[in-house]
């Protein structure tokens, strides 16, 4: 289901956004995540890269930052 949300989002804009920390391309991931009071939708929408990330790709990110598993 996210692949296919992932494949019709890249597709609607036409553009991705490329990373300038490791230079991928991302599509933007639309997520409504509740409503307010008077119905209006709360968005929390995240970027994700359009291919898989490999574990050797995985490593060096843990090293050039101050992410923890």
């Amino acid at each position: 289901m996210l692949l296919v949300l992932v494949s019709l989002t890249g597709c609607k804009d036409g553009a991705g956004k490329i990373s300038s920390r490791d230079e991928v391309e991302m599509v933007l991931i639309p997520v409504i995540s509740g409503y307010t009071k008077v119905g209006d939708p709360i968005y929390q929408d995240f970027y994700m890269d359009v291919t898989e990330v490999t574990v050797g790709q995985f490593k060096k990110f843990l090293k050039s930052s101050d992410y923890s598993i």
